[in-house]
């Protein structure tokens, strides 16, 4: 293969990766509440940018340190698939992981968000449009944005960091991991601002905490198996998020 085709390839792939982050880009429209003076198209600017330029450099980084995924190596490399059943895992993981997490959300409330009336719980904000949501932009663009780009840099970093010791790489990949994490969980808090809560210590904690906990987990299963596997982790947990808000919710 030639210098020129595999430069080619190389650009095909990160155009398929970030195509398959767009539909998430734009459901950010279904989920956003309107701001007085910002239009509409104006929201998605910013998220449009981090996608590109996150998604080329884990293009550059993640297969150097051994993280993998499907649609980019099949893109490149014409790899093939493995068994749809390889995500059934992942899935179970990421459902059980939402249902959990909304209901300690749910069952909290008086210890992170005291007498204020906002923001609003898992359980409480659920909607259909947050589930549209949460499946294309927290499923797929955040788990490119944030594992294989922002994870892989990180991890990149630390590796570099660590050149001189004898830690593994797997410690490189852990503290990417982690640093990851709580990047994740601080990305959210304006978010929680555009609610019109006041981001005190309690709520800044638990919006920190539980989105760190599933970052940890999609991290996990991107470092064991696959970008693909966070993203159905990720888009799962979402799924556990409904159940949770289905459940509890009182009946008509």
């Amino acid at each position: 293969m030639t210098a020129a085709v595999s430069r080619a390839r190389w650009m095909g792939a990160l155009i398929i990766i970030i195509a398959a982050g767009l539909p998430g880009v734009f459901s950010i429209l279904l989920a956003t509440p309107d701001i007085p003076g910002v239009p509409r198209l104006a929201l998605v600017i910013n998220p449009l940018i981090m996608l590109v330029v996150l998604t080329a450099v884990g293009a550059a980084l993640a297969p150097k340190l051994g993280f993998r995924s499907r649609l980019y190596d099949h893109a490149l490399r014409r790899s093939p698939w493995p068994s749809l059943w390889s995500w059934l895992g992942p899935a179970r993981v990421g459902l059980g992981l939402g249902v959990i997490l909304a209901l300690a959300d749910w069952l909290t409330v008086p210890v992170w968000r005291g007498a204020s009336a906002q923001p609003p719980d898992i359980v409480e904000g659920w909607t259909p449009h947050m589930l549209a949501a949460g499946l294309l932009y927290g499923g797929i663009t955040e788990e490119i944005m944030i594992r294989f780009g922002l994870m892989s840099l990180l991890t990149w970093l630390a590796a570099w960091l660590l050149r001189r010791s004898s830690a593994p790489l797997a410690a490189a990949a852990w503290t990417g991991n982690v640093a990851a994490a709580l990047f994740f969980g601080i990305l959210h808090l304006p978010a929680v601002a555009l609610t019109g809560a006041e981001i005190t210590s309690g709520i800044a904690a638990r919006t920190i905490l539980l989105n760190a906990i599933g970052g940890l987990t999609y991290g996990w299963l991107f470092m064991r198996q696959d970008l693909e596997s966070a993203m159905v982790a990720h888009g799962a947990t979402h799924l556990g998020f409904a159940v949770a808000a289905l459940a509890v919710s009182p009946a008509p």
